[in-house]
């Protein structure tokens, strides 16, 4: 502060810019510091730098909004900055509720952000105003809500709808306060919004995108730290609700198809990888081939890929992989059917491990071009009784 009026006492120009294009102004209120702004404002700093618009269109107060920065909103308020619309259309208020900030919400309503007058506290109404019941019901809700009685708040919405089903103000208000109380009630919270669209409210459908964004990305941490304590099944049911929220997202396929993959549920691995190649995902190719390869493994012979491992110790023994060496032997390897079906179980398992040490180490197209030579040896074994080795 003091080195700000040292600076202007020598004559600093007050509205010099950055090399983003920024002046003192712009940074004193993104970083909240509202004497700096007070001391600029009076020295003839120029708010229009605050009105300024990135190429979407949006202002500082689209960004104060969706990012819940509540001092910077105040401070842009004080300035006198312009409520816009991006390109986009949206609002501040829309960026609110979209980036999910009740708070930043709730604060561009007290403000009116969208109309040139400021709406009258609870305090303030005309007891006309406090007889419309609905309005009235919504209003002492907001306020129970900001000083943190929940409960209470949700009542006072309930009532209020029990008066007017229709009034789309107060389905929104329960959606909102809804997703506050977390994932169980999650979609009650997204029943009460999508209400509040069908009834026309201006900021429900980008509220539901928004909430719906943020607890995909829950369900996705969630998951990953599942999946990586071994806990497949509770990860699976977090990418599920995931993809259920964000159906268009690519990586949450994947990374569904993988773990299914893993406990070696192969269809539902290869519809998954399906929607990841749909939506543009170059590993879904890469999934929906090993998923088909496993697929073309017997019911009866999948223990023994899992018994033993069909690679050495320094190749990928992925269950994806193993699936895919073991499609391979099954269908083009050295035996036939009818021989192979002719071999013990310990018999079954020392072909395994001969070709598949052999196909991991030489590669596809050489383990083929050998295959003769190799399906002599093995017949010769068989015939003997001796050990596959």
């Amino acid at each position: 502060m003091e080195q700000c009026k040292i600076l202007l006492a020598q004559g600093a120009d007050v509205n010099a810019s950055f090399s983003d294009d920024s002046t003192p102004l712009a940074q004193a209120v993104f970083n909240v510091h509202e004497e700096i702004v007070e001391l600029l404002s009076a020295q003839g700093a120029d708010a229009q730098v605050l009105n300024r618009v990135d190429d979407r269109g949006r202002t500082m107060m689209h960004w104060a909004a969706e990012n819940g920065r509540q001092g910077v909103l105040l401070l842009l308020f004080s300035c006198g900055a312009d409520v816009v619309t991006d390109k986009e259309g949206r609002t501040p208020l829309d960026a609110a509720a979209y980036g999910g900030r009740d708070d930043a919400m709730d604060l561009l309503e007290q403000y009116n952000a969208e109309e040139e007058t400021t709406a009258p506290t609870w305090e303030e109404m005309s007891p006309a105003e406090v007889a419309k019941p609905t309005a009235a019901l919504v209003e002492k809700g907001h306020a129970m809500k900001q000083s943190e009685y929940y409960d209470e708040a949700l009542a006072c919405f309930d009532q209020a709808l029990e008066v007017d089903s229709l009034y789309a103000p107060a389905w929104f208000a329960k959606g909102t306060l809804l997703r506050q109380a977390g994932i169980e009630v999650f979609d009650e919270c997204i029943d009460a919004l999508e209400t509040a669209v069908r009834l026309g409210h201006p900021q429900a459908e980008y509220a539901i995108e928004g909430y719906k964004h943020q607890v995909a990305l829950e369900q996705r941490e969630e998951g990953d730290t599942l999946r990586q304590a071994e806990n497949y099944d509770e990860a699976i049911a977090c990418y599920s609700r995931a993809v259920e929220l964000a159906p268009d997202s690519a990586d949450l396929w994947s990374l569904k198809g993988a773990t299914l993959a893993v406990t070696e549920d192969w269809s539902g691995a290869l519809t998954c990888f399906e929607n990841a190649h749909r939506l543009g995902d170059p590993q879904g190719a890469q999934g929906i081939t090993f998923a088909r390869q496993a697929l073309c493994v017997p019911e009866s012979l999948r223990p023994l890929m899992r018994q033993h491992d069909l690679a050495d110790s320094e190749s990928d023994n992925s269950p994806m992989v193993q699936a895919t060496r073991l499609a391979l032997i099954l269908e083009q390897g050295p035996l036939n059917k009818q021989e192979f079906e002719a071999l013990s179980e310990d018999q079954r398992m020392q072909y395994f491990t001969v070709t598949g040490q052999l196909l991991a180490g030489v590669g596809t197209e050489q383990f083929l071009k050998h295959k003769a030579e190799l399906r002599q040896n093995i017949l010769k074994y068989i015939v003997n009784a001796s050990p596959l080795a």
